[in-house]
Formats: structure tokens, C-alpha cells, sequence
């Protein structure tokens, strides 16, 4: 499978595959400890996305996007701005 290389593309594009299918999307977080990386991966059967890292700085940028796709998950009316971002491209920051 191919790894994404960029955090901003992985980012939104796991924001808008959430958001186009929000009841068979995954997210799953894993730590290669021989490898000292840590892999990200969303899909939802059909695409697949993952990005792998092995820098302090992109476990902040982790943890924000698992927050903003667990807050997703867990409302049950998706915010309308976010939706209208990640259809218009533009990255959602928080």
C-alpha cells in the first residue's frame, strides 16, 4: 500500500473520505516499536489512505486530527462548515 508523504494531504484527504462516507470509514493508529514510527491509517474500503512518521512534531498533528475525526464520529449532525471545507479543499485547522 502507498503512504501519503505529505501530513497536510493526508489530513484533509482523511477529513473528506470521513466525511463522504462516515458510517464505514476506520481509523486506526499504530506504533512500530523496531522501526521507532508510527503509522496513521483511513479507509473505508475503497480507499485507503496511511502516513508514516518517525517525528516528534507530527504526533501533535496526530493527535489534533484524531480529535477533529473522533468529534466527527461522535456528533451526530457533522458541522456544516466542515463539510463545506473538505468539499471546497481547504484544510481545517484547529
Amino acid at each position: 500500500m502507498v503512504y501519503i508523504a505529505q501530513w497536510d494531504e493526508f489530513s484533509v484527504s482523511s477529513e473528506r473520505l470521513f466525511l463522504s462516507s462516515p458510517l464505514k470509514t476506520r481509523f486506526s493508529f499504530k506504533y512500530r516499536a523496531a522501526e521507532g514510527a508510527f503509522v496513521l491509517k483511513v479507509t473505508d474500503d475503497k480507499t485507503c489512505l496511511q502516513y508514516k512518521s518517525n517525528l516528534k512534531s507530527d504526533i501533535r498533528k496526530m493527535e489534533a486530527l484524531n480529535m477533529r475525526l473522533m468529534d466527527l464520529m461522535t456528533t451526530r449532525e457533522p458541522d456544516v462548515d466542515a463539510e463545506e471545507d473538505a468539499k471546497d479543499g481547504n484544510a481545517v485547522s484547529q
